[in-house]
């Protein structure tokens, strides 16, 4: 899980996911987490596959059982 800094929304993805945490460092690639970082909106990227892309077939059921309550929980903490 990178992300710039601890955050609440960074440790409630942690404590649903257990992806380890890795701080970005302020290098800009031009990617979306830049976009948001630039305007102070938090953000994580989930890397959830275990080896580069393509992600192998037999993987997808334990991604989507890790991840299925991450967007709902997400979307809950800015109600």
């Amino acid at each position: 899980m990178y992300h710039l800094n601890h955050t609440k929304l960074s440790n409630m993805l942690y404590s649903m996911t257990h992806y380890t945490h890795i701080i970005s460092g302020q290098t800009h690639y031009g990617t979306f987490s830049d976009y948001l970082d630039a305007r102070n909106i938090l953000n994580c990227t989930l890397e959830t596959g275990l080896t580069p892309a393509p992600v192998k077939n037999s993987m997808y059921k334990k991604i989507y059982k890790t991840n299925k309550d991450v967007l709902v929980a997400v979307a809950k903490m800015y109600l």
